[in-house]
């Protein structure tokens, strides 16, 4: 076949078609469709003189869309030797490498072609112009050359393009190379939990000239993660964030990678970066590249919000987002999302509640967890032991009691502190255990004169049970890959905060008023407690009023606030402590009292009656924000988020399908007519 009849990667994309699914996958390698790539070109090149980088180049995907991008400024002089010099790629992979050099050399057999710069080597082993011995170039003939000159590296390029590799970051196997080009400063910015594109991004800022600009397919999981926050801080010190693009129909087939477009220009003037608007652009429906293209180099002004059938865009002064704590909220948040956050009604979880905090961490949940029959086949006094609930999995109704589990977790913080408390100093420096109890691998030098006190009272006051469960533990019991309970670090902390190791502390005080999961599937819901200790997966909620803020946490309103601020992870919602006590919240405190009266009352029923969903009290919740007409599209925003999260569905498509459902839309302030269906409207983001 004539291959250079084609403007685009047509040996990439086979090539990928043969990469073993496991290979690909280790490699994170996925093969670039020619719209993205031509998008991406278009978007960073724009000058005939123009070099370009591409650090992870594969089969040559991006730089053959560079050679046709740099032709089309050429004003279609090919030159073809001329334009092959302006490009440059690096990939660890020699056969793909060799690819890239075949397939740029196919770009015009009409020219001979006498080099090609394709590196085979670490992205992460180079820097900018830097000379280096017996490295690998991929040479267009389709064999590998040995070179022990000083191949250059460019030193300052005015594009980099890429499809970097997506590798999690504990896949990373050489991630102190992958940080070693960050400074001091960006070493703490940047979070060692990052996945490998967000070196990709940083490293290859070392290579582009101010005013250069770069443009990356990446997964777009730094727009919400926590280690995204970092990269975003990075992205604001160093760039003119120009544009984030996503689009409804996914690029790569893998489910658990969306993707997005960013586009960066490099720009050291700190107030002409603050200054910049930012565009968050969402492509819903098939558009025209040069439209798109379109879309990101017109002038807007920030805080803008412009939607209509085919893409929505939202502008943000770029000075604003260092605030921001999920930037993917400007992709896909719905008009009524910002309309809420602005209501005087709206606060805060952490400022509703009286307290918020993690669960127990045991450190040693295998010894501290135990079930009934266990402490039976123990012969364990029961009284040492608290219900605990370890997941909301457990209960099928919006309250959490002792029948909802068959797990308990052990607690001796009343007897070690009446213990110590009635002993003299002398006393517990005196006990010692009876070594016929313990076992010959005992070593007693691991225990503080305090935990050996405790260990002897066990025995003393005829809890043998329990002595031999702790004994067994430290010194027979097969750990596997674990350390023993007592040389765990979480233990150690046990040991020095409440004198034993095996003291978890005060846990009568830890019987939080309602219970919130750090991570759920399907249910988002956050159950009233009757008296159970939670374990770490959930946090304890605190209040004086628990059936009204139980009422609003279990409303769609909270369900529909909790998709939008916590994470998505392979179908999963997960959310940390601080965020979840950032989560928007109905305040209380505005309501007036027939209205908290009427949602406690209605929660009270919902117990009762055993619903996990109750329509009827999402209409109180929002009646008490004066929005009641707007509890049933709010109830379809929560649904629509939840099966995009869990199903893989494109958010879009579900979000469009509510905004033209029979509810009326809601008329945010300050919105303006344009022109037909679209609308451009002022938001205070």
């Amino acid at each position: 076949y004539d291959l250079q009849q084609f403007d685009h990667d047509t040996i990439g994309y086979i090539y990928e078609k043969i990469i073993p699914p496991e290979e690909r996958h280790a490699l994170g390698q996925y093969y670039t469709p020619p719209e993205i790539t031509e998008l991406i070109t278009k978007l960073t090149i724009d000058s005939s003189e123009d070099d370009v980088l591409d650090p992870g180049c594969g089969s040559g995907t991006f730089l053959i869309s560079a050679y046709n991008r740099l032709q089309e400024l050429k004003d279609g002089n090919r030159n073809h030797n001329e334009i092959i010099q302006q490009l440059w790629g690096i990939d660890i992979n020699k056969f793909p490498a060799h690819l890239t050099a075949i397939n740029l050399a196919l770009q015009n057999l009409d020219f001979r072609t006498e080099k090609v710069d394709i590196n085979v080597n670490d992205f992460f082993e180079l820097k900018p112009r830097e000379g280096r011995h017996d490295v690998e170039k991929a040479d267009h003939r389709g064999h590998r050359s040995e070179s022990t000159s000083k191949p250059e590296v460019p030193e300052k390029v005015d594009a980099v393009v890429a499809n970097p590799p997506y590798i999690r970051q504990e896949n990373i196997r050489k991630k102190e190379l992958c940080r070693e080009h960050l400074s001091e400063e960006d070493k703490d910015i940047i979070n060692e939990r990052s996945d490998i594109y967000v070196y990709f991004f940083t490293h290859a800022t070392d290579f582009l000239r101010e005013q250069g600009r770069i443009g990356f397919i990446t997964s777009d999981k730094w727009l919400t993660v926590g280690y995204g926050k970092g990269l975003q801080e990075y992205f604001l010190d160093h760039f003119k964030i120009e544009a984030v693009i996503s689009f409804t129909k996914r690029q790569f087939e893998d489910p658990l990678v969306p993707t997005c477009v960013t586009i960066l220009e490099k720009c050291d003037n700190p107030t002409e970066r603050a200054e910049n608007p930012s565009k968050f652009i969402r492509i819903k429906k098939q558009m025209n590249l040069e439209n798109i293209i379109k879309l990101v180099e017109e002038e807007e002004e920030p805080n803008k919000l412009i939607t209509n059938e085919k893409h929505r865009i939202v502008t943000k002064k770029q000075s604003d987002l260092r605030e921001a704590k999920k930037w993917n909220r400007y992709l896909i948040a719905p008009d009524i999302y910002w309309k809420l956050l602005k209501s005087e009604k709206i606060s805060t979880l952490g400022n509703i509640a009286t307290k918020i905090k993690r669960g127990i961490t045991s450190g040693a949940n295998d010894f501290f967890h135990i079930k009934e029959e266990e402490i039976e086949a123990w012969g364990m006094d029961k009284t040492f032991f608290r219900p605990l609930a370890k997941s909301i999995r457990q209960t099928e109704t919006l309250e959490f009691t002792e029948n909802d589990t068959n797990l308990y977790i052990l607690d001796l913080n009343d007897y070690i502190t009446a213990k110590l408390s009635e002993a003299s100093s002398s006393e517990i420096g005196a006990a010692s255990l009876n070594k016929s109890t313990l076992p010959s691998s005992a070593k007693v030098s691991e225990l503080s004169n305090k935990e050996t006190y405790i260990l002897y009272s066990l025995q003393e006051d005829g809890y043998t049970g329990l002595y031999k469960y702790i004994v067994n533990a430290m010194w027979e019991r097969d750990w596997g890959r674990y350390n023993p309970p007592q040389q765990r670090p979480t233990c150690q902390q046990h040991k020095s905060q409440n004198s034993c190791w095996f003291n978890l502390g005060d846990l009568q005080g830890r019987i939080p008023d309602l219970i919130f999961p750090s991570g759920c599937r399907k249910r988002l819901f956050a159950p009233i407690n009757r008296g159970v200790v939670i374990d770490k997966r959930s946090y304890e909620v605190y209040t004086d009023s628990p059936l009204l803020l139980g009422g609003i946490l279990n409303s769609d309103l909270q369900r529909f606030f909790r998709e939008m601020h916590a994470r998505w992870n392979a179908g999963l919602n997960e959310i940390t402590v601080y965020e979840t006590k950032e989560l928007p919240m109905v305040d209380i405190s505005k309501l007036e009292e027939k209205a908290k009266k009427k949602i406690a009352n209605r929660f009270e029923e919902a117990l009762k009656e055993g619903k996990l969903s109750d329509p009827q009290l999402n209409g109180l919740v929002m009646e008490g924000l004066g929005l009641e007409n707007y509890s049933e599209k709010i109830s379809a925003y929560s649904q629509a988020f939840s099966k995009a999260r869990r199903e893989g569905t494109e958010v879009e498509e579900l979000v469009e399908k509510v905004q033209v459902g029979e509810v009326e839309e809601l008329k945010l302030e300050g919105a303006e007519e344009i022109s037909g269906k679209e609308t451009t409207k002022e938001f205070d983001f």
